[in-house]
């Protein structure tokens, strides 16, 4: 955010630096410490005008583009039911463990994974003893 903020500020100052090339002629380098150049020789003051204004723009751009998301893939992968790491460059075409037969997971994603396998098999429990009953699917029936 830093960055394009900075290059906005960076790209309107060049403009301006070139618009002021071309309309006075004169470049003021650093204000107060160096002589103000007088560009009135040949077309030196237009050249200097548009390459002040064309990096003006390309600043412009640097704050303004739109930048792709790139996917970072996880170094590691772990199994829900072993716990076995796995490198994601050996696995990323199948993500199954070698060992169990379980579903590999990010290390991220991970807790959360077991704790919803850990209530799928309570529930199982629970419907096996009578405790609860299982769900019944919503289903709606299209009717003509």
């Amino acid at each position: 955010m830093f960055s394009r903020i900075f290059n906005f500020l960076i790209g309107m100052m060049f403009i301006f630096y070139g618009i002021f090339a071309l309309t006075l002629k004169k470049i003021n380098t650093k204000p107060g410490m160096a002589p103000i150049t007088d560009l009135n020789f040949g077309y030196l003051w237009l050249i200097a005008g548009f390459l002040l204004i064309g990096f003006g723009v390309a600043f412009l751009y640097l704050s303004f583009r739109s930048e792709k998301r790139i996917k970072n893939y996880p170094l590691f992968l772990r199994c829900v039911g072993c716990g076995k790491f796995y490198n994601f460059s050996d696995v990323k075409e199948n993500p199954i463990c070698k060992a169990c037969g379980e579903k590999l997971v990010k290390e991220d994603e991970y807790e959360n994974a077991i704790n919803q396998k850990e209530a799928e098999r309570l529930r199982a429990e629970r419907i096996a003893n009578g405790i609860i009953k299982p769900k019944k699917s919503k289903r709606k029936v299209k009717r003509k």
